[in-house]
């Protein structure tokens, strides 16, 4: 039972450290400089994340590669119908993607912030993408619950900021 809670819990804070990464860059104005607080989420949650693969591969797996594997497949089979063993390789690419770019913030911050925003769409679309599946086809309960909140506050925070903003006067 404990090492389940570790799966569970390293995740769970894992995606809320992610997500609020997500809302601060989302909600952030021009000029402001966030990066500090932003960089603080994203290696947080990478590190927690690291927690999470630890934990899932000494209490879940015995580390054993094919027994992820097999697990993986067997989930997949549960929940879409067809097995896909090699989805776990998605999982540790996800992994190996965060700490290389956590590493990259860390170590020449300029080059950093100055790369194109191609590749910061590529990276975080891509962890994105895994962690949506991740937390909400994959995970039931509260995990499933939490994701499809944070997907939504996104979505809308997200269509706020592509509208202009116009004051509103009191004779309107």
């Amino acid at each position: 039972m404990p090492g389940e809670l570790w799966i569970q819990w390293t995740i769970r804070i894992s995606m809320l450290c992610y997500a609020a990464y997500l809302i601060l860059s989302v909600t952030r104005r021009p000029g402001e400089n966030r990066s500090s607080l932003l960089r603080f989420f994203w290696t947080a949650g990478c590190v927690v994340f690291l927690a999470h693969f630890i934990a899932a591969f000494e209490f879940a797996h015995g580390w054993s590669n094919q027994h992820a594997v097999e697990d993986t497949a067997r989930q997949t089979r549960e929940l879409l119908g067809w097995e896909f063993g090699k989805g776990i390789y998605f999982s540790y690419l996800f992994l190996v993607l965060w700490i290389v770019d956590v590493v990259w913030w860390w170590s020449r911050p300029n080059g950093y912030s100055s790369r194109p925003i191609w590749l910061s769409f590529l990276v975080n679309g891509y962890i994105l993408f895994i962690a949506f599946n991740g937390c909400i086809i994959f995970e039931p309960g509260v995990t499933r619950w939490g994701g499809l909140f944070v997907i939504i506050v996104l979505a809308v925070l997200l269509f706020l900021r592509r509208r202009p903003f116009r004051a509103v006067t009191c004779h309107e």
